[in-house]
């Protein structure tokens, strides 16, 4: 696909053609076409910035989600069937997380503005899930305690209780990378619109000062 654009009066134009021999549906192809404009396109600044701490923040997520879905198969295979197990919080939750993290790679390795504004938008569902996630998991743990049978092996008990812990553990991981992916991208994201903001003003009003400096000679 194709993309042209063009400029008038408080008014601009992106015009785009489609490509008859792709195979991919025409949304996927504009999307793409999208992305990899050079309207969508970010400062080289924050390329290099993204591709160190952004790559980070996604692979944490990447092994968080991988947790969750490893302490739901403990769960299952110890035979621990409470609520949080009945829904399948652990499976749903490192799916989600699993999907944050590739996503967030994805605009760390190839930045462009919507995939910047997508990926935020998921860190933050992301970060919802984590804090739901936290409680769901301090609940647990306080009605396990509260309800424990005493005929219970000592030696289940102990690893309910850890996986329980080391599950709290990662949910505030997985709440402070998404948030600080959140606020860093749009930190980065509003700096760049005031920085060409500032340069569109600047050929503003070259013209004006051309034209005083010529009305001055005369």
């Amino acid at each position: 696909m194709s993309l042209k654009m063009s400029q008038g009066e408080e008014v601009t134009v992106i015009t785009i053609s489609s490509n008859p021999n792709s195979k991919w549906p025409i949304l996927c192809q504009i999307l793409g076409t999208l992305c990899n404009s050079p309207v969508c396109a970010v400062s080289q600044h924050m390329k290099a910035k993204m591709t160190g701490v952004y790559t980070a923040f996604g692979i944490v997520q990447i092994l968080v989600g991988i947790l969750n879905i490893v302490t739901g198969s403990v769960f299952l295979s110890f035979g621990i069937h409470d609520y949080i197990m009945m829904s399948d919080v652990p499976f749903w939750f490192g799916g989600v997380f699993l999907v944050v993290g590739i996503v967030s790679i994805a605009a760390a390795q190839y930045p462009s503005y919507y995939l910047c504004l997508v990926a935020v938008v998921l860190n933050k569902v992301s970060a919802l899930l984590a804090m739901i996630g936290l409680a769901l998991y301090s609940w647990d743990l306080m009605s396990f305690h509260n309800t424990q049978d005493y005929n219970y092996p000592i030696y289940n008990t102990m690893i309910r209780e850890g996986l329980d812990v080391t599950m709290m553990i990662c949910s505030a991981l997985q709440l402070c990378v998404t948030l600080s992916f959140s606020v860093l991208t749009l930190k980065e994201m509003f700096e760049m619109d005031e920085s060409e903001k500032s340069v569109e003003d600047l050929h503003f009003y070259q013209p004006l000062k051309e034209d005083l400096s010529v009305s001055h000679v005369c």
